[in-house]
């Protein structure tokens, strides 16, 4: 008896839920939100990008160039559209900073955006004036670079 117990409670879990046809990721274009002016090398590296997903996605991939206030703008755009992977940001170290720098950002960079790929490294480095006492820069409890 406890066997058709359960064998019908599963059966009846079972009824709650429906089978729903899933698309293809992606099923129509990606815009590729880049937060510089075309030409630049991130620009480049972006286009040459976006040609790679076309060809192995199957679906277009169009760069859109909204350069201005360090990135925020095109941060904006993507972390108020729709999150279903079809707007995406194509950004730099600056993005990671913009809320350090900024009193206020109209969106939450941790909770509002998801990191999905690196795709390079873009060195950068700390200098100062010659006539300043410095030579190093303590690294961190964490290991990386930083205060």
């Amino acid at each position: 008896m406890r066997l058709f117990a359960a064998a019908l409670a599963f059966a009846l879990s079972s009824l709650g839920i429906s089978a729903q046809a899933q698309t293809q990721y992606p099923d129509k274009p990606i815009r590729l939100v880049v937060p510089f002016p075309p030409g630049g090398v991130t620009d480049i590296v972006a286009r040459l990008l976006a040609d790679r997903l076309t060809a192995d996605l199957g679906q277009q991939v169009i760069v859109d160039n909204q350069a201005g206030a360090g990135g925020v703008i095109a941060g904006e755009i993507v972390a108020k559209a729709p999150p279903d992977g079809h707007t995406l940001l194509f950004t730099t170290p600056n993005h990671t900073i913009n809320a350090a720098f900024r009193t206020t950002m109209p969106y939450d960079t941790e909770k509002d955006l998801r990191a999905v790929s690196n795709i390079g490294q873009i060195p950068m480095l700390l200098v100062s004036h010659p006539s300043l006492p410095v030579t190093t820069f303590p690294v961190c409890s964490s290991g990386r670079n930083g205060v």
